[in-house]
């Protein structure tokens, strides 16, 4: 059995087997709020599953504004950032914290 990281991270994978022509944009979005579950069911294990939801942030961004195949009706993207936010803040200032901080933000 995979873990719940490990689930994130294929499923993300398979978001991208629906943009061909004919994209099918609800099960785009429903398999990045499902990744989305899955990254804040991970993170609360460990912060070190943080890259998750800047994966699934990422993916967002290019299907909503490169490929302009879904639309942010529900603000997922703004609700995703504040989800970072509070995972950070619900941390704290422990070493680990602000190792994985620094990664995540050389990574943007």
């Amino acid at each position: 059995i995979m873990k719940k990281n490990e689930q994130c991270i294929i499923l993300l994978s398979c978001c991208f087997l629906f943009t061909n022509p004919l994209a099918d944009p609800h099960r785009i979005h429903e398999v990045l709020k499902r990744c989305a579950k899955l990254a804040n069911n991970s993170i609360s294990q460990s912060l070190v599953h943080l890259s998750l939801f800047l994966d699934i942030l990422e993916s967002y961004l290019f299907f909503v504004r490169q490929k302009k195949i879904i639309e942010d009706t529900n603000d997922a993207i703004s609700q995703l950032t504040s989800a970072v936010e509070e995972k950070i803040n619900e941390q704290g200032d422990s070493q680990e914290t602000t190792a994985h901080l620094v990664e995540c933000r050389a990574r943007w």
